[in-house]
């Protein structure tokens, strides 16, 4: 009797064997790159004696296509996967929106290694891919989970803002500040302070420098906290007055695109959800929620190339939304 496991295990096989041109993985790659070359954007083989990593790079004609016509003054969003193989190599996926908000994966790259110089050389080439397709061809924004070394890569081969989830700043926050204040109700309160700074911000849509100065002065106490917090987020105090808004609206990033990118959907806590051990605020639920009914998302970090880590004024300048972990 032939079971439903059977079938599975037939069509696995059949979709290996049209896949796996070798048994050795490596040789199988290379025959792969060789026979459809045009699918390919990059490719490096590995050489341990000297540190070479292994770097692939997929992008067939219609998703070059698909790049270069849905990011031009707009977003392109990059989202990255470790350990999905046996090998433990990354996996970077490259999304655009379409015309009906739809997310059109563009391009593939699988690395060994998640460097700053590993991710700027694939990313180099698919930059030089979209200008010389088009000679105007300009990209707003980059939209990515944290990774400083994505960050700085980003910056340097596309040189353009880059946009992070609000949740996974917030999420960098509840982890740090339940780590260095010993006391729960003070990390609670401190937790519910960022957040009304955060939103305070982004109603505004400019940055409330002294409601910073407040906080660290409220919680001058908790040393450890705002030592972490000053030196990750405003590098120093001195620099608190030079902030700056980086942009009004974000249309001004994503050009005159209708795009609504949801990055928060799924991430709100229900009901006094425990996150990291935590009850999170009341206020909190409700303000994250309150954005994700206006479709706020989007939040910029730092606009200087030469920068490479973010302040807390750059993760929430704009009036949308997304976070960076730390």
């Amino acid at each position: 009797m032939l079971l439903r496991k059977d079938v599975l295990n037939a069509w696995k096989r059949v979709r290996s064997l049209r896949s796996q041109k070798n048994e050795d993985d490596a040789k199988s790659v290379c025959l792969w790159h060789e026979e459809e070359k045009d699918n390919f954007f990059y490719y490096k083989t590995p050489n341990n004696e000297e540190n070479v990593p292994f770097i692939i790079g997929i992008q067939t004609p219609w998703m070059r296509e698909m790049m270069v016509k849905h990011s031009h003054n707009s977003i392109i969003a990059m989202d990255s996967t470790f350990s999905t193989n046996k090998y433990g190599y990354q996996l970077y996926s490259l999304l655009v929106f379409d015309e009906q908000e739809a997310g059109v994966p563009v391009a593939w790259a699988i690395s060994s290694r998640n460097k700053v110089e590993d991710i700027n050389e694939w990313l180099m080439e698919v930059y030089k891919r979209g200008k010389q397709d088009k000679e105007d061809w300009h990209v707003n924004a980059f939209m990515t989970d944290d990774a400083s070394a994505e960050i700085e890569a980003i910056r340097l081969s596309f040189d353009c803002q880059v946009l992070l989830c609000i949740w996974h700043v917030r999420r960098a926050w509840l982890k740090n500040v339940y780590r260095y204040v010993s006391n729960k109700d003070v990390a609670t309160h401190i937790f519910d302070r960022l957040g009304e700074i955060m939103y305070e911000i982004s109603d505004d849509q400019g940055i409330t420098t002294q409601s910073i100065k407040n906080f660290m002065e409220e919680f001058k106490e908790e040393k450890k906290f705002i030592d972490y917090f000053q030196n990750t987020w405003c590098h120093d105090e001195s620099r608190i007055d030079d902030f700056t808004p980086l942009v009004d609206d974000i249309d001004e990033v994503r050009g005159n695109s209708s795009h609504e990118i949801d990055i928060i959907d799924g991430c709100i806590p229900s009901e006094d959800q425990d996150v990291h051990g935590v009850v999170v605020g009341e206020a909190q639920r409700t303000a994250l929620e309150d954005h994700q009914k206006n479709q706020e998302y989007m939040v910029p970090i730092s606009v200087d190339p030469e920068r490479t880590t973010t302040t807390i004024v750059d993760a929430m300048q704009a009036r949308d939304g997304n976070e960076i972990v730390k």
